[in-house]
């Protein structure tokens, strides 16, 4: 919804049966109200969010059955609200975020089980990326280009 400004009536929420979906805002610049979300069932889809500035209102979820898909997100410049994830299913995308420029507080993740792709992060520091991924057990393929050299 364009018109969304919080999630604050999800406060409380502890547990998401299927997809988590963050799409498309405009005037969203948090995710406070999901802060006591530690299980997804499905897969969680942070993209195309144009006034989000960070995820810390994820800080309690620690695993997703499926994907993280963290895209397309124009003044995101962290993802430390992921600080307590320590497993995903299948597959972690942090692509196209203009301003994505720390990985900081994303230490906890020890697994992924099929794809990891952090690309196209023009901000980011590809030195930080290879320290993530040295760090995580993919079950296939891990893609890290497009992000800041010479950092």
């Amino acid at each position: 919804s364009n018109e969304l400004t919080n999630l604050d009536g999800l406060t409380g929420l502890t547990e998401i049966g299927g997809d988590l979906a963050v799409m498309s805002t405009t005037a969203l610049t948090q995710l406070n109200g999901l802060n006591a979300v530690s299980t997804v069932g499905g897969s969680v889809r942070i993209e195309s969010n144009t006034s989000l500035e960070q995820i810390d209102g994820l800080n309690a979820l620690v695993n997703t059955d499926f994907g993280v898909y963290i895209e397309s997100n124009h003044v995101m410049t962290s993802v430390g609200g992921l600080s307590a994830l320590t497993s995903i299913g299948t597959d972690l995308q942090f692509k196209n975020n203009d301003t994505l420029s720390s990985l900081t507080g994303f230490s906890s993740l020890s697994s992924v089980g099929a794809h990891m792709e952090i690309m196209n992060n023009p901000a980011l520091c590809q030195s930080a990326v290879d320290s993530v991924a040295a760090g995580v057990s993919v079950g296939t393929t891990t893609t890290t280009t497009g992000n800041l050299d010479g950092c």
